[in-house]
């Protein structure tokens, strides 16, 4: 995030934490996109989730 962003969120009431570049703090995000017959999922490689359908 830049500094000129990180600023504005703080200006506008947001509470704003710098942590370092990766940060077990930081969420690993997964998700799986439904379209008509097809799953696709992703998932951040640094963490230990996995984004399964069936």
């Amino acid at each position: 995030m830049s500094k000129r962003r990180r600023l504005t969120n703080q200006e506008r009431g947001h509470h704003v934490e710098v942590v370092e570049e990766f940060d077990g703090v930081i969420c690993h995000d997964q998700a799986i996109r439904i379209d008509e017959h097809l799953l696709k999922g992703g998932v951040d490689p640094r963490g230990h989730g996995a984004a399964v359908g069936s």
